[in-house]
């Protein structure tokens, strides 16, 4: 493949949100493989953190008129875009006044909103719906982060019929970050309302941070470990279903790793 296309999903991000580990690679990973010749997207929930004028977000008119539709009402999603000179890359944003106002995804005590159940599911149809609205179909999806962990579920099952993610692989990274408590379980009946499997809905059972990563690897074709002390059981639990895992070796590979980890899935 001369120029693979990669559409890179992550709920956190440099220099829109703190820097971590996950927000870092969500930084300078795309970057990296532009350089090294891939088409590359980059979407992220616009948080009522980031501000809009510091970072010269503006709504993309050309994606302006989409609605979401989440057991049966309608939420209008409008996107946003970026840039980052220095890395010539544009940064789309899902935004929606309702749900994205908060500062960030998770409360002062690291629980999950109330709707968060609801964000989830806009966020995972949002971002495919608008490339789809782009007509720019990705050979590769790499999510980053369980605000993202919906995607392999409603590209496999609800976009199933679509012909742009027929042949999709899924890259799901995994990282300490978790939340306490759990998911609003209302996301079991708005899961339902799409049509998704019962097998699938069995996933969701506790809507716990674990229920959401191992929903996300069952679905996934590969699995990449994006630092140290990732939980165990997550590690174990992708081993167990056979996904393909690239260990964490350190930084200075890290990004090399994931190139050559690219080429892996996409020739299986």
């Amino acid at each position: 493949m001369d120029k693979p296309k990669i559409l890179y999903v992550s709920q956190e991000m440099v220099p829109y949100t703190k820097e971590s580990p996950m927000a870092h690679s969500a930084r300078h990973l795309p970057q990296f493989l532009q350089e090294q010749q891939s088409d590359i997207r980059v979407f992220m929930p616009k948080y009522g953190i980031i501000n809009e004028r510091r970072n010269q977000l503006h709504e993309v008119i050309r994606l302006s008129g989409m609605n979401i539709v989440i057991n049966d009402v309608d939420h209008p999603l409008i996107m946003k875009v970026a840039s980052i000179p220095a890395a010539k890359m544009q940064i789309y944003f899902v935004d929606n006044e309702d749900f994205f106002s908060k500062k960030g995804h998770l409360d002062k005590t690291g629980k999950p909103y109330e709707d968060t159940d609801t964000k989830l599911i806009f966020f995972a149809r949002g971002v495919v719906e608008t490339t789809i609205k782009l007509n720019w179909t990705p050979d590769v999806i790499h999510l980053k982060g369980w605000f993202a962990s919906l995607l392999p579920l409603y590209i496999r099952r609800f976009y199933k019929n679509n012909p742009m993610y027929k042949d999709v692989k899924i890259i799901l990274s995994l990282y300490k970050e978790t939340f306490r408590g759990k998911i609003n379980k209302r996301l079991i009946n708005k899961l339902k309302f799409d049509k998704i499997p019962v097998k699938d809905l069995n996933r969701y059972s506790e809507t716990t941070f674990m229920d959401l990563m191992k929903a996300a690897i069952d679905l996934a074709d590969g699995v990449i470990i994006a630092e140290e002390g990732v939980d165990a059981e997550l590690i174990a639990h992708a081993k167990k279903t056979r996904t393909p895992v690239m260990p964490y070796k350190g930084e200075e590979t890290f990004f090399a790793d994931s190139k050559n980890f690219y080429t892996k899935i996409l020739s299986r």
